[in-house]
């Protein structure tokens, strides 16, 4: 690890928590009488991706999936099922730890408004972080540049300061055409023998 790096830039998803919205799928199939994949097959066809960049609100997002499948939950009731998908890990909680006292962190994830407050009220290490940036508040997301140049202003590093963390290689590869050192997350252990001298 070169002397200078100032700053480490971490996914969410994937890397700090495990994602299960299969969980979330099921428990609205139940609901609707619509079929788990054919929910799936509906956030995928890019009204979660609207939501995560801001376009959607949480309340034209609830609309837009009752609309399609009509659960007849009241939005509380919905957005407890949607939250209530994720789990620590906590190999990268305690990566994120062992750098927090000698380095800048950053989150820099596409996620929505409802996700983001529940992981960051439910596990404390999102409090070692110095800053957030968030696809829903910038209104662009990975792997697009915009999104990385805005983290780097926020972080005022320049790229070559920085170590990007994310489970996606595309992700990391759009950070890497920016000169940030970038790492594709497997395991917390491994990520942690990639960087010897900061862990």
């Amino acid at each position: 690890m070169a002397a200078s790096i100032s700053t480490f830039i971490f996914d969410l998803g994937g890397v700090i928590v495990d994602v299960d919205f299969p969980k979330c799928a099921r428990k609205l199939a139940r609901l609707s009488g619509a079929g788990q994949e054919e929910i799936l097959a509906f956030l995928n066809s890019g009204v979660h991706w609207r939501y995560n960049n801001g376009d959607l609100s949480p309340a034209e997002f609830h609309d837009a999936l009752e609309s399609r499948f009509h659960f007849g939950v009241s939005q509380p009731r919905f957005f407890r099922i949607w939250a209530h998908i994720f789990k620590l890990k906590r190999g990268t909680a305690a990566l994120i730890r062992s750098l927090a006292s000698r380095y800048q962190l950053c989150l820099l994830s596409n996620t929505d408004p409802v996700h983001f407050e529940y992981i960051r009220q439910r596990y404390r290490v999102m409090g070692l972080f110095d800053l957030f940036v968030l696809s829903y508040e910038e209104q662009v997301s990975k792997p697009e540049k915009e999104i990385y140049l805005r983290a780097l202003a926020r972080c005022r590093a320049t790229p070559e300061q920085c170590v990007f963390i994310d489970d996606l290689p595309r992700n990391v590869d759009a950070a890497r055409g920016l000169g940030i050192n970038g790492v594709v997350f497997t395991t917390p252990a491994e990520v942690r023998a990639l960087l010897p001298s900061a862990s």
